[in-house]
């Protein structure tokens, strides 16, 4: 097989550019996009080491500390925890564009040429890292609303589960004037009594109706406990991954 190493010289360094101006937006670096090109350019002489008769210890080495380099060159050296996360991202996207790269060989090798190969990877590549950016900015969004949280109930019942801290739920009891946490009516057994419950009412888009709620002993959130709200319970399931709480905006001024 033939091998293009001028192509593959800059398969490599336009990959290895990319990969750090990812890591550079993820991270919120704002290094000087010449520093991200330069890093590139140290990255892509690994095309030339695999060309060298040497032990696989070795060159796995070799690769370590050319990984090293390249992020102090983009990014500079910072303290121990800037350097390893930066190092962290930089080897999490080349895993996941490894991957790719690894699935468009093995699937579409019938291409008709190694150079229309190169191109597609070229081509393909920066949607693939921006998706996964895409995606990671938002799950990182929203798990900083994702808490864990103990209701203990009056019988001393306590239960467990994960809420959604949900900024446009601001619930309140009218009367008392204590903000309201909703729960899922699934995770309620015989053991909680919701006989006699407190009837708030509330508006929606398309009707006024009553929401059966509940005084807790007491709530904790982040090790806080908290015993001035209400837990509304919620026919409807939430939505959210894995969630059975939503919590209140008032808890926003608890510092959770």
């Amino acid at each position: 097989m033939v091998i293009y190493l001028d192509l593959l010289w800059f398969l490599n360094f336009s990959l290895d550019t990319l990969l750090l101006f990812i890591v550079s937006i993820t991270l919120k670096r704002n290094t000087k996009f010449f520093r991200l090109i330069l890093g590139g350019l140290v990255g892509s002489l690994s095309t030339f080491i695999v060309f060298f008769k040497i032990n696989a210890l070795i060159l796995f080495i070799l690769k370590i500390i050319l990984s090293i380099l390249i992020i102090i060159i983009a990014f500079n050296l910072g303290n121990k925890k800037y350097f390893i996360n930066n190092l962290f991202y930089f080897y999490t996207t080349s895993i996941l564009l490894g991957g790719f790269v690894y699935y468009l060989n093995n699937n579409y090798n019938s291409l008709s040429t190694l150079t229309l190969n190169y191109i597609l990877i070229i081509l393909l590549s920066p949607i693939i890292l921006l998706i996964y950016y895409k995606q990671s900015k938002e799950l990182k969004m929203n798990y900083n609303y994702y808490y864990e949280i103990s209701i203990c109930f009056n019988n001393n019942k306590i239960i467990k589960t994960n809420a959604f801290l949900d900024t446009g739920n601001r619930l309140k009891d009218p009367y008392s004037h204590k903000p309201i946490i909703l729960l899922s009516k699934k995770l309620l057994d015989s053991n909680i009594n919701i006989r006699s419950p407190i009837l708030v009412p509330y508006n929606t888009l398309n009707h006024h109706s009553l929401l059966p709620c509940i005084k807790p002993k007491y709530i904790i959130i982040n090790n806080q406990k908290l015993d001035k709200y209400l837990i509304g319970i919620s026919e409807e399931e939430f939505g959210f991954d894995g969630i059975n709480c939503i919590l209140n905006n008032e808890l926003l001024k608890e510092n959770i």
